[in-house]
């Protein structure tokens, strides 16, 4: 099917089930979708964004067909998720939705450069918050890396083949800064899940996060004097107040760098997960907290 302006157009249908429905037109009304009741009781979803072309194929589900309608009730979030990625066609994030647990989860996604963060990564993250931000279901968010590394700060390759590198320099500083600001702004608590390496302006995002956990394969520096550039994204301001002024000083200055039990040691993690599945087990911790972080909403 297509819309009048040529674009793809999805279907799903869903019967019987009123609940789901009105999450999926308040949700995806708000993600630039039109929703309107069909004649015959279902719901068609038409995609009108013009920088859309793909289509999301989606089986009609119905309690008549009992193995399809429990897809759809247990799997709504990977809808949701997929289709909202593809609207946006993030390249250097992945945006995830579990619905189900009202969790917003952002990967970094740069994982030949261990994450690091340029200019088009940061636009994709401030995208990314201004939408959770604008989804009343979601109640945490989680930013965490793929691969080896949460994230190993500034993209130094950019910086040095850059033709203008003071330009490029201001340019990637005041993005950092907007998602710091859009970060600290949302009314929904956030956890920094580090995965890996933590350095940089990661290591500024990960500590203006209300709740840091860290894998024991993690490590924390800020490695900005060490290549001669200035503190920035929020470090200077969240890191002395974590850690202490004295260890804040030899991390911002002098490079000091802390592994995990130490980072534990020194307050300037949560949590510390030993597991192999570290994704999963820092869902569970939220999972079992969030009635008690309601503080947390719409401060």
């Amino acid at each position: 099917m297509q819309n009048e302006s040529g674009k793809a157009v999805t279907v799903l249908v869903i019967d019987d089930e009123p609940e789901m429905l009105q999450l999926l037109e308040r949700i995806l009304t708000t993600e630039g979708f039109q929703v309107k009741l069909a004649s015959d009781g279902v719901y068609g979803i038409s995609l009108l964004r013009e920088d859309i072309t793909a289509a999301v194929p989606v089986p009609k589900i119905s309690r008549s067909s009992p193995s399809l309608y429990a897809w759809a009730t247990s799997s709504t979030e990977i809808f949701l998720s997929l289709i909202l990625n593809i609207m946006t066609k993030f390249e250097d994030i992945d945006l995830e939705f579990d619905e189900s647990n009202r969790i917003a989860i952002i990967y970094f996604n740069r994982t030949k450069q261990f994450n690091a963060f340029n200019i088009p990564l940061v636009n994709e993250l401030i995208t990314a918050f201004n939408k959770i931000s604008s989804n009343d279901r979601i109640r945490c968010l989680v930013l965490t890396g793929r691969g080896k590394a949460f994230s190993a700060g500034g993209d130094v390759v950019e910086f040095k083949n850059a033709e203008k590198p003071d330009e490029f320099m201001a340019s990637l500083v005041e993005r950092l800064h907007q998602g710091i600001r859009d970060l600290k702004n949302m009314n929904i608590p956030s956890v920094a899940a580090i995965n890996g390496a933590c350095f940089g302006a990661g290591l500024g995002y990960a500590i203006a996060c209300d709740f840091r956990i860290s894998s024991e394969l993690a490590t924390f520096g800020c490695a900005f004097t060490k290549i001669g550039l200035s503190p920035d994204s929020s470090s200077t301001f969240h890191l002395p107040r974590l850690v202490g002024l004295g260890l804040a000083n030899e991390m911002l200055f002098l490079n000091r760098v802390l592994n995990a039990e130490e980072a534990l040691q020194f307050n300037l993690v949560n949590k510390l997960i030993n597991s192999g599945n570290f994704l999963e087990e820092v869902k569970f911790l939220i999972i079992s907290n969030l009635d008690d972080w309601k503080v947390l909403e719409n401060i």
